[in-house]
């Protein structure tokens, strides 16, 4: 299995070319390529039969199957079993949106919302929900019997597509 190195303006990382997730060090990668591999959850929980690749991740999750949550919101009282998630908590509070996008500077808590924001950008996901807002639109115009109306003749269309075609025409005549 080959391992993917990737340079980033912030920092290298290394990429699964099985599953696309990433990582800062390449321990963690080889860590992470373990648990494509068969057989490879030896630590099993024995509250609910859980497997896990490692000792400490399987010490991790025991603690929810206790009552214990030693990580509380100084703010809202809140408690968490894990720092993560407290971590995680603490930015509903300040308002941080650490993960920005390249192309619109828009905010996210995590990656995973920022890389579903990224196929926004993509130019088939664009179209698309322009097409989609056509749709809607010209079918709300025909339940309440209106026209797509020229503003500059008043000539009617039936289709959003005539409309456009119609109103660039009056664009290249000026």
């Amino acid at each position: 299995m080959e391992i993917l190195e990737i340079q980033t303006n912030v920092t290298k990382r290394f990429l699964c070319e099985i599953c696309g997730r990433s990582y800062k060090l390449k321990r963690d990668m080889d860590s992470h390529l373990v648990k494509h591999e068969s057989n490879s959850y030896p630590y099993k929980c024995y509250f609910c039969s859980k497997s896990f690749t490692q000792r400490n991740s399987l010490a991790r999750h025991l603690i929810m199957h206790t009552a214990e949550k030693p990580f509380q919101c100084q703010i809202c009282n809140k408690q968490f079993v894990h720092h993560s998630s407290y971590n995680f908590h603490k930015m509903c509070h300040s308002g941080a949106r650490p993960h920005k996008c390249p192309l619109c500077s828009k905010g996210f808590r995590t990656t995973t919302h920022l890389k579903r924001h990224m196929k926004a950008h993509s130019p088939e996901k664009s179209l698309k929900r322009q097409d989609k807002v056509k749709e809607k639109i010209l079918a709300s115009m025909k339940k309440n019997k209106q026209l797509l109306r020229c503003y500059v003749c008043e000539k009617s269309f039936d289709s959003i597509h005539e409309f456009e075609e119609h109103t660039i025409g009056h664009l290249k005549a000026t």
